[in-house]
């Protein structure tokens, strides 16, 4: 965090709390929270804030909720679909389509095994159907 993001920090601190911010204070404050990245240190003030134990706020109030802050932000950040893996969809011979696309296949393929049973299916399909 920069130094402006800090003076945001400590300036919402001295909203509630009428302390004065001077270059003094916010050199201490940067001193001891600089560290932290902003987005996880405003999430920290505003938990802090909401901390009925805490009278005054210190630095290290931020400090002691910036792990806790950086996990809920975490946590609401969208997950990545994951990747599909396996293999891709066969495409059948004659026509070219993915199989489940294909009707007339998808039909060859369940008449096949209407007459002799699911096992051997995937063997006749990749001898006759499948590209």
């Amino acid at each position: 965090m920069n130094i402006t993001e800090t003076r945001t920090i400590l300036e919402k601190v001295a909203a509630i709390d009428n302390r004065k911010v001077t270059p003094e204070s916010l050199d201490a404050w940067h001193d001891i929270i600089g560290a932290i990245p902003f987005d996880i240190a405003k999430q920290a003030l505003k938990l802090a804030q909401q901390d009925s134990s805490v009278k005054y706020l210190e630095p290290r109030h931020i400090m002691g909720w910036a792990k806790e802050a950086a996990f809920r932000l975490d946590k609401e950040k969208p997950k990545a679909p994951e990747p599909i893996t396996g293999d891709p969809m066969p495409l059948c011979r004659d026509h070219n389509k993915p199989i489940l696309a294909c009707d007339p296949c998808c039909h060859r393929l369940y008449k096949w095994q209407e007459s002799n049973g699911a096992e051997g299916l995937h063997t006749f399909a990749k001898a006759s159907i499948y590209v």
